[in-house]
């Protein structure tokens, strides 16, 4: 962990890692892994309630973070969650809120952005496709309807879509790459939860057949995602590599023990 954490952000790592024993620990992750079963909603909120999901988005909208640098805020959570090994949708759903808090019309950051941030609900990001393509507009179409769109295709690589209450798709229109926020469970949406190496997270596809929503699905300005997109993936390559660094952390120490 890096030296020069403020004293607030020392802080915010030990009530995270006091969390974390006191709810999932490693041996208490294991128990849960061999009996297949995965975190509930009570889990999302306890954490939600240390502040999880709240250092990207503004405090006008509910949020706000400890140091006013809400991604080294996070950053330090993601790290804690990778050594710990702490499942559950994080990323994706920390992207959503800071997308939300940029972007998102007064309808979503009312209705959906709150939710988010006290983990009433969790957020699934379908921006791959099944083939691994991070471009975004890979996988799935979106063709303007009657007061609204008419999403299908495929979406792959997405992390605990099977739990999400919200979907952020990003699909391919006539008027250039859209994102859409949509309901899991909206009729047409159809989640295969596929195998991977990493038993404490669940990757997904996500197949969209004749998925009909409405304008104000659509999260930002029609044909102008590009630059939210490419700001997601640089966000959640970062909030990745803090993860991992937690992981391999845990693992060099574990031997350097031995």
């Amino acid at each position: 962990m890096d030296p020069d954490l403020s004293p607030d952000q020392r802080l915010l790592r030990e009530t995270a890692e006091r969390f974390i024993e006191a709810s999932l620990p490693l041996g208490k992750l294991r128990e849960l892994i061999d009996a297949g079963g995965e975190v509930g909603p009570a889990y999302r909120r306890a954490a939600a309630e240390v502040g999880w999901f709240a250092f990207l988005a503004p405090e006008s909208l509910g949020g706000g973070s400890v140091s006013d640098a809400g991604v080294l805020d996070t950053v330090v959570l993601a790290e804690l969650r990778g050594r710990y090994l702490q499942p559950g949708s994080f990323i994706d759903t920390n992207l959503a809120v800071a997308t939300l808090s940029r972007e998102g019309s007064e309808e979503q950051q009312a209705k959906i952005l709150p939710d988010l941030i006290t983990g009433e609900a969790a957020l699934a990001w379908a921006v791959a496709d099944p083939s691994g393509d991070w471009s975004g507009p890979a996988g799935a179409h979106a063709q303007t309807v009657s007061g609204g769109y008419r999403l299908t295709g495929r979406k792959g690589l997405v992390v605990e879509a099977q739990s999400a209450q919200w979907l952020l798709l990003t699909a391919n229109t006539t008027e250039g790459l859209t994102q859409f926020l949509l309901p899991a469970s909206a009729p047409g949406v159809g989640v295969e939860v596929l195998s991977g190496l990493d038993l404490t997270r669940r990757l997904c596809e996500v197949r969209l057949d004749d998925v009909v929503v409405d304008d104000s699905a659509v999260l930002g300005r029609p044909g102008q995602a590009g630059a939210a997109v490419d700001a997601q993936i640089r966000l959640a390559a970062v909030l990745g590599a803090a993860e991992s660094a937690g992981a391999m952390q845990y693992l060099f120490d574990l031997t350097l023990q031995y």
